[in-house]
């Protein structure tokens, strides 16, 4: 992802949650709460979303809560975001720029 989506990535700033800098790893349901903790006050897990390759991964962020995808292709990403409600614009442009069908790498 940081290197597929780092203008995505730049949009949370300090609320993004990465397991290497929070020194705790996947799946262990911690650093998955520790998301939730730093997403801000009011929200909860169910306000999240977790997008990850490893199903494992996946599953561990259900289990606290959190609406999670297993990222198969960029196309596959981008509908499912915007299937709940989430548009990013730079992903629409990217996926376009590649064409229809193809994944952005």
């Amino acid at each position: 992802m940081k290197e597929q989506y780092p203008d995505v990535l730049a949009m949370f700033g300090d609320r993004l949650v990465l397991s290497y800098r929070e020194k705790m790893s996947k799946p262990a349901e911690e650093i998955f709460r520790k998301a939730v903790q730093k997403a801000g006050a009011g929200v909860t897990a169910a306000d999240c979303v977790y997008v990850d390759d490893r199903l494992d991964y996946v599953e561990a962020a259900r289990r606290v809560g959190m609406t999670a995808l297993v990222y198969y292709s960029h196309p596959q990403f981008v509908f499912w975001l915007r299937r709940h409600g989430l548009y990013v614009p730079q992903l629409v442009e990217r996926m376009r720029s590649n064409g229809p069908g193809l994944d952005a790498k």
